[in-house]
């Protein structure tokens, strides 16, 4: 019985330790002249959660999105608290911004969520507060560099 009972209290421990998630990798993006503190959403679960539910950012807060590929990229609003500016871009190079991306209502359904296409392909996306892009001077053509 004591050994059953120690068994499965370390198949406990071991589940526990497989369920916890590593610690967000946490970097900096320079865009144009302004550094960002960035957490990288890496994973396939990481980039569908995005900002969601995140109720506050300060100006040098935001998210990257890397991707391994240049592709047009589609990102919507689900779940999100706050409006934010997304700033696509291209190698190291910004090449669209939608500024202050509204907040949808939590009654529309997810099918009629607007959805926010690059202009172009591109490699990273930035998460970044609404109205940073204007605020910062941020322009088309603007250099990035991820850190």
């Amino acid at each position: 019985m004591k050994t059953v009972r120690i068994g499965s209290m370390l198949l406990l421990a071991v589940l526990v330790t497989a369920c916890r998630q590593a610690p967000a990798t946490i970097t900096s993006v320079t865009v144009g002249l302004q550094t960002v503190r960035v957490t990288e959403a890496r994973t396939l679960e990481e980039q569908a959660k995005g900002l969601a539910g995140v109720s506050e950012l300060s100006w040098n807060q935001g998210m990257i999105f890397p991707f391994p590929d240049k592709s047009k990229r589609t990102f919507w609003m689900k779940g999100m608290k706050i409006p934010i500016d997304i700033i696509w871009i291209a190698d190291d190079t910004v090449v669209g911004i939608e500024r202050s991306a509204k907040v949808p209502s939590e009654l529309v359904p997810d099918i009629a969520l607007p959805r926010y296409t690059s202009p172009e392909p591109v490699n990273y996306v930035l998460e970044v507060r609404a109205g940073f892009a204007d605020q910062f001077g941020i322009l088309i053509g603007d250099a990035v560099s991820v850190r």
